[in-house]
Order: C-alpha cells, then structure tokens, then sequence
C-alpha cells in the first residue's frame, strides 16, 4: 500500500557470545533502530531506520554457530549512500 513501509531483508554470519544485539533487537516489542553498511570499506554510507528484526541460530556439533535472520521497516527509512 503506498505511504506504507515496504522495506525488508536478510542477513547471516557467524554468533558472537559476547553480543547480545540481535537478540535484544529480535525480542523488543517496539522494534529496533537498524542501521545497513554496504561495505566495510565504507562507513559513512549506510541506510537506516526503525525495524522489526526476527533471528534464528544454526547449532551444529562440529561447526562453529551461524545466525541469519530477516528485518522489516518499521516506519520511515533514510539514507546516506
């Protein structure tokens, strides 16, 4: 619908115990604040703004944990790229 926040996303890396970001982001019920770097190279572009965010953790034996999740707007989204 338009005027309606349509933006949304995924990602995935690898779980850092001593990082509780996601989690905290995933279980708020206000959402969170979202900031999107496209590159590491590059820190003064990035878009950003309020979303939902939803994580899940892959748990094997012999590997190391991987996370990934997805993210939807949560209002109005801006940018600096």
């Amino acid at each position: 619908m338009q005027g309606l926040p349509d933006l949304s996303g995924n990602f995935a890396g690898f779980w850092d115990d001593s990082d509780t970001t996601l989690k905290t982001a995933a279980v708020s019920a206000d959402g969170t604040k979202l900031y999107l770097y496209p590159s590491t190279d590059a820190l003064s572009k990035y878009a950003y703004g309020p979303a939902w965010v939803d994580v899940s953790f892959d748990v094997a034996v012999d590997g190391a944990v991987k996370i990934s999740g997805s993210f939807a707007a949560n209002g109005s989204w801006g940018n600096n790229l």
